[in-house]
């Protein structure tokens, strides 16, 4: 996938604020469509542009350059940069120098378990047969406080495999006690008149939820609405940050409900778990202008910045 200038200052933005260490991985190589020197300028790095290395293995990187006719830093020089720990990387074929190669779809061998420091998944839940699965298994790759960041399609454009739904992401994070998440929609529109681009992004709002349903504990207590859009064209993505607790670094993980097939014991567990989400936030991403679509229930609007 294509890490833009905003996704690389996120992941800037999550290293400094997340306290992560020990090994880093990616799920497959990445194209960070920024050229050298501003990815020295994104991460505030003391290093000159000579001893950092262009992008020779994407696909993408390949063809595209930056506005300036620039070519893209690889993804291995940019970790560099905030971290000192090389960025290794897994994927299902070696077809673009992948480190290690996994196949998500099926379970990991426990070799793989409790190594990782961060993993950034560029698109990979939506390129699978099993996100479930990969889900699982790049959480289990988690060392205890370490941190996944993911960014995927959850609209029907650039061709996914399967669609990511907020619902599905936040609901497996509560059932299983993480304390420290964040879910984000944002959602791209073109205005034909203008030829501008613009973008709105919003929170899953923990506080938000369980306000909506605290008047009637059986009415789909926890129900993460769908963003909808009356505009076709619209592009919209997921992303979503998790850190790894101590509840969880055996891996035994249990599967969520949704919400409108919950009985008692399933709608307190998620009430109860849902109290114990961090309220903070760390908006790693923002709108780029007023908002032009309506927040979901249970969502809050991120201004622009």
């Amino acid at each position: 996938m294509g890490i833009s200038i905003h996704q690389a200052k996120a992941i800037v933005k999550l290293f400094n604020k997340s306290n992560i260490s020990g090994r880093i991985f990616s799920a497959g190589r990445q194209t960070i469509q920024i050229s050298r020197d501003r990815a020295i300028e994104v991460t505030a790095a003391k290093t000159c542009s000579d001893n950092l290395n262009i992008d020779e293995d994407t696909r993408a990187a390949k063809v595209q350059t930056d506005e300036k006719g620039e070519r893209f830093i690889s993804d291995r020089s940019f970790f560099s940069l905030i971290h000192d720990e090389p960025l290794e990387s897994f994927d299902v074929t070696d077809y673009e120098g992948a480190s290690i190669l996994l196949d998500l779809n099926y379970p990991i061998a426990s070799e793989h378990h409790n190594v990782a420091g961060f993993i950034l998944d560029g698109s990979t839940l939506d390129n699978v047969f099993n996100p479930a699965q990969a889900l699982l298994n790049m959480v289990s790759m988690l060392d205890e406080g370490g941190v996944l960041y993911s960014l995927n399609v959850a609209s029907l454009h650039y061709q996914p495999y399967s669609v990511v739904l907020p619902a599905m992401i936040y609901d497996f994070f509560v059932y299983n006690e993480f304390e420290e998440f964040e879910v984000y929609l944002y959602v791209y529109r073109e205005w034909y008149d203008t030829g501008k681009r613009s973008k709105n992004v919003f929170a899953i709002d923990p506080e938000e939820l369980l306000r909506t349903y605290s008047y009637d504990d059986k009415l789909r207590h926890g129900f993460v609405p769908i963003l909808k859009t009356n505009h076709a064209s619209d592009v919209i993505g997921i992303s979503f940050y998790a850190k790894k607790n101590a509840s969880n670094i055996e891996n035994k993980y249990v599967f969520p409900v949704q919400a409108q097939y919950r009985n008692d014991e399933h709608r307190k567990l998620y009430r109860d778990n849902l109290q114990k989400v961090s309220k903070s936030s760390l908006d790693l991403h923002q709108s780029t202008d007023a908002q032009f679509i309506k927040s979901p229930i249970g969502y809050r609007f991120i201004e622009p910045k």
